[in-house]
């Protein structure tokens, strides 16, 4: 998603993408604090990602 003021400053892109929630309270709440909600395998592909095409990309987990 694309965000502007009234101003007319652009703020940088950023993407949410769903995920399946962890089974496991503490792995969830580590994947909420040092991947943006994002789980391990998946991180390994969006950080990269994330340096090259300078936007940001969090995952919102569901049940």
């Amino acid at each position: 998603m694309v965000l502007a003021n009234s101003a007319r400053t652009k703020h940088p892109l950023f993407l949410i993408i769903r995920t399946t929630k962890s089974k496991g309270k503490a792995v969830v709440q580590e994947n909420l604090v040092e991947r943006q909600g994002l789980g391990k395998r998946l991180w390994e592909s969006v950080e990269p990602m994330e340096a090259k095409f300078n936007y940001r990309i969090y995952g919102k987990p569901t049940e």
